[in-house]
């Protein structure tokens, strides 16, 4: 198995790109199928 090395900038790029997806674009269950930044809108 070859596994082709990144730099730790690509790394902080697709953490941050996931951040960003989990937070404003993923639905959760537990939060009454909203994503977290839109379950935090309606709370305040």
């Amino acid at each position: 198995m070859k596994f082709k090395s990144i730099g730790m900038d690509k790394v902080r790029e697709h953490v941050d790109d996931y951040i960003k997806y989990y937070n404003k674009e993923r639905i959760q269950e537990k939060l009454g199928y909203h994503s977290p930044i839109e379950f935090g809108e309606m709370a305040a």
